[in-house]
């Protein structure tokens, strides 16, 4: 992450951190971080109380993403907390997350897609914040797109950058193993599939 992101995210955390730190509603501390929903832009990293559920966290401060990270306070003493989260294979949400999430993405796809770097979006799950949905829409590698907000319709978004070219060769291959970027995708011109950006092969491009 280039240095100047990096000190905008302390700059973020020097101003508001303080704020939210509050161990009663399960907050324990702040650093400066990296996003996992898209790399290479500076994050907020939030650590929470790992015995407490359902703790709030923003999604952005100041325009700066959140990535949200269970810890208890004896690993954050010993300086040994993660500034990432490590998640296992598939989608870990309630039905009616993903669903809510479908909903947004049928309002959000064709506006997102009308940018030309982008060429498909979907649902799947938040790396910032294992507890929420998020859009992930891919991005060609050889296009930089208009805009790319940390959030839309409520929902946070993971940006995934690869080359349109794989997922053309790939609508001959078979179906992949789902991992924890499986989602339901929309693509120009097709119906909704089910999607693994690390092996995109069912996705049918016109």
């Amino acid at each position: 992450m280039p240095d100047a992101l990096k000190r905008k995210a302390e700059a973020t955390i020097r101003k508001s951190g303080a704020t939210l730190i509050n161990p009663a509603l399960g907050v324990l501390e702040v650093a400066a971080g990296v996003s996992s929903d898209a790399p290479g832009t500076p994050a907020i990293v939030v650590y929470v109380d790992k015995t407490k559920e359902n703790v709030a966290v923003p999604q952005t401060i100041a325009g700066i993403r959140t990535l949200v990270v269970p810890t208890d306070q004896l690993t954050l003493n010993a300086g040994i907390a993660p500034k990432s989260n490590d998640l296992a294979d598939g989608i870990h949400l309630p039905a009616e997350i993903l669903e809510s999430a479908q909903q947004i993405q049928g309002t959000y796809a064709a506006q997102l897609m009308a940018d030309p770097a982008i060429f498909g979006v979907g649902v799947t799950q938040s790396r910032d914040n294992p507890g929420e949905a998020a859009l992930l829409v891919l991005v060609d590698l050889a296009r930089a797109p208009r805009s790319m907000p940390a959030v839309i319709g409520g929902l946070r978004t993971r940006y995934v950058a690869m080359h349109r070219f794989h997922v053309t060769r790939s609508k001959y291959a078979g179906a992949p193993h789902l991992s924890s970027c499986a989602l339901r995708s929309t693509t120009a011109g097709t119906e909704p599939q089910t999607f693994d950006p690390q092996n995109p092969a069912p996705i049918k491009l016109p």
